[in-house]
């Protein structure tokens, strides 16, 4: 069993069998939901073997129908809030023992009462406006010098429709694809996330990158589309979101600095055809497109034309630079000869052919990275996520090419001056780190590698859900002495799960202390330990 097409839910559709939008309270018990239900779809009262509801599996077009279960007590109104998440995926009612009366209903029955209508211009009747596209087909106009209709294609079904019905063809057509925007690209391959299975990897932090890859190509028994849960050895942490998060924002920086090279205006995959017999490019398109779906990083890394393949599968060889490879050489042509010859080109070597010896090494250089991006390719096929990229190319490029740099911010409490001085150092503390040079900077620690330490990853999260409730919680403590009685010093307590910082504002009163305080405990606490 799978979702309608398109012409199927015109069928649907007619019968009064169409989508529908209802309010079903969480508070709803199987009784009321069956009733709400009938209200909508009167057919359901001939119904006498039974219904259950189902839900497409995730991606684009005709998808498998997995059955919602009902719950002891049936089909409740929390039950489908949940099965929904909270009303953004579409739920499909089919009967158990016995089909659906799809005979088309009149015009002016009940079922379309809430419908806007228009008048068909040839028969003078009132038909809703998603079914008036389908009768003026059958329905000829009398007067045979009628002016010729402009027609416009659809863009998702390919269809052609009068310029004045395909805003009603829009809805029946899923075309709310003409306003998406990244959020619902985002939220699209997050929802095709299968929840009810799980993806696990267990790595030590040591060498994350290394044994992160080599335990996600050993996986057989579990797909990667499956939730990711992982598991650092050694730890007690219980995977809930924030270790995931760390995971992911690991191997994203990881396999960009092994598997590419470039600077930071773009990287290419490293030629290395030893990585691409391994299936190391595969298997990190597979880890970009988790971490897309489920709360990682963007892979914001790739130069335009290497994005620009990954999008279309093809080569577009007039997008292609001289910048995008080493041209330094441009000025040794002479000693380079046999080099230049092995990159295909077979015109003379001189000054005056510069430009067309220069755009063969460039093409050399682009062609023998096809075969790794197309294999990089393959891994972000999880999800259905290359039709996107094809789809939306200039939406989804913000994902995978450079642009702005992420800037963060913290929020706290504000109640007591004490606790003002303490934000206040904090807020110095992060600009100081934004300020220095990498060389400056203590080992590891930068702003994002701070703010991995207390939320689990290093950066502003990327699903809208997420970004819309993303914030740190800052606590203070100002009893320390009380809870450990004479001591020296104490340090700040991170919860990653829920992204909660608690400073120890006895040992913080100056920006100094609160510098030394929370240098040492970043390094000193990056496992899942109490210090």
């Amino acid at each position: 069993m799978s979702t309608p097409k398109g012409s199927e839910e015109f069928v649907h559709l007619q019968a009064g069998l169409g989508r529908r939008s209802t309010l079903i309270p969480d508070s709803y018990s199987h009784d009321e939901v069956c009733s709400r239900l009938k209200d909508l779809y009167p057919k359901l009262e001939s119904v006498s073997g039974g219904w259950l509801i189902y839900k497409g599996a995730g991606g684009w077009g005709s998808r498998k129908l997995n059955m919602v279960p009902p719950e002891d007590s049936g089909y409740t109104g929390s039950l489908l809030k949940n099965a929904s998440a909270g009303g953004k995926t579409i739920l499909y009612i089919a009967p158990i023992q016995e089909e659906l009366d799809t005979q088309p209903l009149p015009p002016d029955s009940s079922s379309f009462s809430n419908m806007p209508k228009a008048m068909c211009h040839s028969c003078q009747t009132s038909y809703p406006l998603q079914l008036l596209a389908l009768h003026v087909e059958t329905c000829q106009p009398s007067d045979t010098n009628a002016q010729e209709v402009c027609t416009i294609v659809c863009p998702v079904c390919g269809e052609t429709f009068p310029q004045n019905e395909v805003e009603a063809h829009y809805h029946v057509c899923n075309c709310e694809f003409f306003s998406i925007s990244l959020d619902e690209i985002l939220q699209a391959i997050s929802t095709a996330v299968n929840t009810e299975e799980e993806f696990r990897i267990t790595v030590s932090r040591s060498n994350m990158v290394e044994r992160g890859l080599a335990e996600w190509k050993r996986q057989k028994k579990a797909l990667p589309t499956n939730q990711l849960r992982v598991t650092f050895i050694g730890e007690a942490g219980i995977d809930t979101g924030a270790l995931r998060k760390e995971f992911l924002t690991e191997m994203v920086a990881g396999l960009e600095q092994r598997l590419f090279e470039g600077d930071q205006t773009g990287k290419a995959p490293k030629y290395s055809l030893l990585y691409l017999d391994l299936g190391n490019f595969r298997s990190a398109g597979e880890i970009w497109a988790v971490s897309l779906a489920q709360g990682g990083p963007p892979p914001c890394c790739l130069k335009d034309w290497c994005y620009q393949y990954l999008c279309s599968g093809q080569l577009q060889i007039e997008n292609i630079r001289k910048e995008d490879v080493d041209s330094a050489t441009e000025d040794k042509m002479t000693e380079l000869t046999d080099e230049i010859l092995s990159c295909g080109y077979h015109g003379p070597v001189n000054v005056e052919k510069k430009e067309e010896i220069v755009r063969a090494v460039v093409l050399h250089a682009t062609l023998r990275l096809v075969p790794l991006l197309s294999q990089l390719r393959d891994g972000l096929n999880l999800y259905g996520l290359t039709d996107l990229l094809k789809q939306y190319q200039n939406m989804c490029q913000s994902l995978f090419v450079p642009g702005v740099e992420v800037k963060f911010s913290e929020k706290g409490s504000n109640k007591e001056q004490v606790e003002m001085r303490i934000m206040n150092h904090l807020q110095d503390f992060l600009q100081a780190l934004e300020s220095l040079s990498t060389s400056d900077r203590p080992v590891i620690l930068s702003p994002s590698s701070f703010l991995q330490w207390l939320t689990g990853q290093g950066h502003i999260p990327v699903l809208p859900d997420e970004k819309m409730n993303f914030k740190v919680s800052v606590q203070f403590s100002h009893s320390c002495h009380i809870q450990y009685g004479a001591h020296e010093v104490c340090y700040p307590t991170v919860t990653a799960c829920s992204n909660t910082v608690k400073l120890p504002v006895q040992h913080m009163q100056t920006y100094e202390e609160f510098k030394h305080v929370m240098t040492n405990a970043f390094h000193y606490g990056q496992a899942f330990l109490h210090i």
